[in-house]
């Protein structure tokens, strides 16, 4: 079992990792148990609190979204500070690849 606090560290790199679309720091950092669920607590220029889901569907890369959603524990609906799931996020900025 990994350590909370790692879980948490890693949970913060996956969660940049998913940021700035780097997929292959995404299957790292969650191969080596990264918190999927990991809550941003602060809001950052590239995109608002949330999961790493969410930040990746915010800011449309596919790929990172398709590899969390192989992970049955992704919360698919967690909302961020505003009440917004990754769903609707992505609706509301047109993604439509991200919303199929």
């Amino acid at each position: 079992t990994i350590p909370l606090a790692r879980q948490q560290a890693f949970g913060a790199n996956l969660y940049h990792a998913c940021r700035d679309n780097k997929p292959v720091a995404v299957a790292a950092l969650l191969a080596s148990g990264a918190d999927i669920n990991w809550q941003n607590s602060e809001t950052c220029a590239m995109g608002g609190t949330g999961t790493p889901l969410w930040i990746a569907a915010e800011l449309n890369h596919k790929e990172v979204v398709e590899q969390l959603l192989e992970h049955a524990e992704v919360a698919v609906n967690d909302v961020d500070q505003d009440g917004e799931s990754p769903l609707w996020r992505a609706a509301s900025k047109g993604r439509q690849e991200i919303v199929k």
